[in-house]
């Protein structure tokens, strides 16, 4: 349910976006034709002089995600596909794809100080372009879907655009898989290739803030007059989101549902417990007898605690042998039952897993040895004789 909630609403600590939209512009020569348009992009200072004033308001470091307008566009050869992107090219264009094909490719930036952490991540050095290769997005019947489209082997990409001339190189240094990529950069899509650039792309012409701000109704109106101080130029549309109501609305549902979840497990596992304690003791009680033969013929308390703390853990294992399979199965239905709405890799609960071994063998050598201490206060021959209701 976690994973299902994060494919379509990823976690951020940020409670306001403040993001600048560029509009077209249209240039047309003598005769009133069309002949190419632009961009009025926000240029890489500006946006980092906003990144640090509102960091400066917020005292904490605010994410900066530009994107680039133009399009650009990439041959690749079909063995760079991963057969998750292989499998998504072929749902798109409803036929199976030759030995290369055309994708459409999205160069991001973003703010130096978030770009040097993901340099890091990545494991490169600053002025490094960075492959994101990780891709949310719907398929035909309705599922979201999260994968890793490329492979990557620090190829060169060659992209082309209908803005410029000739073929522009493009060395890939590192990459950012599923798991590497921050939300913010999620939050506001990728493409099948998606790539961020130390340098200025051509033409930024969206560019998102991401703030954490402690009082998100201030920061906002703080914002609205920051914008109406600086003069961005023409042909730019802004706009303030509050996202503080609508991030507390769903954790408040997530917390209700969790909540209800795990009562009704704790619920069931105070039922099993019971039945299992009362099942182990009335076992062990059953054979007093047994046991006091045995002690009767020469067995000593500390053998009959070593026979029954083997018992306890052959029947711990037996139990397991039966019981983790099934939990297994159980729990690969249920992912089978969400991946009808979204699809991501199965996981096994490794966690839950470790964590039930633990207690069942800690469980049950608990019960027995409580149950073995109590058949010592009884006298062997009154056992045997079965004066103890046996």
């Amino acid at each position: 349910m976690n994973r299902l909630t994060l494919l379509t609403l990823p976690d951020m600590e940020a409670n306001v976006t403040v993001g600048y939209h560029s509009h077209q512009r249209w240039t047309e020569d003598e005769d009133g034709t069309v002949l190419s348009t632009e961009f009025t992009a926000i240029s890489r200072d500006m946006a980092d002089t906003i990144t640090r004033r509102f960091e400066a308001y917020t005292d904490a470091p605010v994410f900066g995600l530009g994107r680039d307008g133009w399009t650009y566009s990439t041959m690749l050869p079909r063995d760079m596909l991963t057969p998750q992107g292989l499998e998504r090219m072929e749902e798109i264009s409803l036929d199976p794809i030759g030995e290369e094909h055309w994708f459409s490719v999205l160069l991001l930036t973003v703010d130096p100080t978030h770009y040097a952490m993901l340099a890091e991540r990545a494991g490169v050095p600053l002025g490094s372009n960075i492959l994101v290769n990780h891709v949310r997005t719907n398929t035909l019947d309705g599922r979201r879907w999260e994968f890793e489209p490329l492979r990557f082997s620090g190829q060169t990409l060659e992209l082309s655009s209908r803005f410029e001339d000739g073929l522009r190189k493009l060395p890939l240094h590192g990459v950012l898989g599923i798991g590497d990529v921050p939300n913010e950069i999620m939050h506001e899509g990728t493409h099948d290739v998606t790539i961020i650039v130390p340098d200025e792309p051509p033409a930024v012409t969206r560019y998102l803030w991401f703030v954490s701000a402690e009082d998100p109704a201030s920061f906002s109106d703080y914002a609205f007059d920051l914008i109406g101080e600086i003069d961005f130029g023409e042909g730019g549309s802004w706009h303030v989101f509050n996202s503080q109501q609508e991030q507390e609305m769903i954790r408040s549902l997530i917390t209700l549902v969790t909540t209800f979840v795990w009562g009704f497990v704790a619920l069931l596992t105070l039922i099993y417990l019971t039945n299992i304690i009362s099942t182990i003791a009335a076992n062990v009680q059953s054979r007093a007898k047994e046991f006091a033969v045995l002690q009767s013929i020469g067995m000593t308390h500390g053998g009959l605690n070593r026979m029954l703390n083997l018992e306890s853990v052959l029947s711990s294992v037996k139990a397991l042998c039966i019981g983790l399979p099934i939990g297994i199965f159980g729990a690969y239905v249920v992912y089978l039952a969400i991946a009808r709405a979204a699809e991501f890799n199965f996981g096994l609960p490794w966690v839950p897993i470790s964590l039930s071994i633990l207690a069942v063998l800690t469980l049950t050598w608990i019960v027995i040895r409580y149950a073995a201490k109590q058949l010592r206060k009884r006298n062997i021959v009154d056992t045997i004789r079965g004066e103890y209701g046996m």
